[in-house]
């Protein structure tokens, strides 16, 4: 199936979400205006975890970042955000630069695997 969208596209709408969606976001975030929060692992969880924040709440807006998985787009979790009143900011297609956990995945595989043998794993665990 071709690509719905080409890299110079997919460069636009990362720029664009940055800018429109996600930055301001974070600008309230710093300024103690809202809560911002990345993550999640499967529909269950993805619930569970609307949750603990909605439960965790300071009385300001609540954003919730994703990346677009099947099991946190559900219907399930998106009528649940929205009945505990928090707003979930999905990432554009394509756009681990946004990630926060592939900045961090990358960041591990430069300083502690790449091209490095450990002959223990207690070895792996202080890199």
């Amino acid at each position: 199936m071709p690509a719905k969208k080409n890299v110079a596209e997919h460069a636009q709408a990362q720029s664009d979400f940055l800018k429109t969606e996600l930055e301001p976001r974070l600008a309230e975030a710093r300024a103690g205006q809202r809560q911002m929060f990345f993550g999640v692992v499967n529909a269950d969880t993805a619930c569970e975890l609307l949750r603990v924040i909605a439960a965790q709440s300071i009385g300001v807006p609540i954003t919730l970042v994703l990346d677009n998985a099947r099991y946190q787009y559900c219907q399930r979790a998106r009528d649940l955000a929205e009945q505990l009143g928090i707003q979930l900011l999905f990432l554009p297609s394509y756009s681990p630069n946004l990630n926060l956990i592939e900045r961090l995945w990358k960041f591990v595989k430069k300083k502690a695997l790449r091209g490095r043998y450990y002959a223990t794993f207690a070895e792996f665990r202080a890199a």
